[in-house]
């Protein structure tokens, strides 16, 4: 049951290794598109489960795959 909550980020992660090789302005685009995608998977993805007042294994998931995504977007932007 995970792998479908967990496939999609897994594919952004991918994708955000192989448009490293190209130019900065694909870079940037691709980066900002990705860390979108991923926010809002993270919200269907909770909208999916009951509601509850504690943070899952899954969004700890999400916000391990966040700081990735942030900091090449941030390290590409200031080199």
């Amino acid at each position: 049951m995970p792998e479908r909550y967990l496939l999609p980020l897994f594919i952004l992660l991918i994708l955000i290794i192989l448009v490293s090789f190209t130019d900065f302005t694909t870079r940037i685009s691709v980066y900002v598109g990705a860390i979108l995608a991923a926010v809002f998977e993270h919200v269907r993805v909770s909208n999916a489960l009951p509601g509850i007042g504690y943070t899952t294994a899954l969004d700890y998931i999400f916000y391990s795959c966040y700081l990735p995504q942030g900091y090449r977007h941030t390290y590409d932007v200031v080199n």
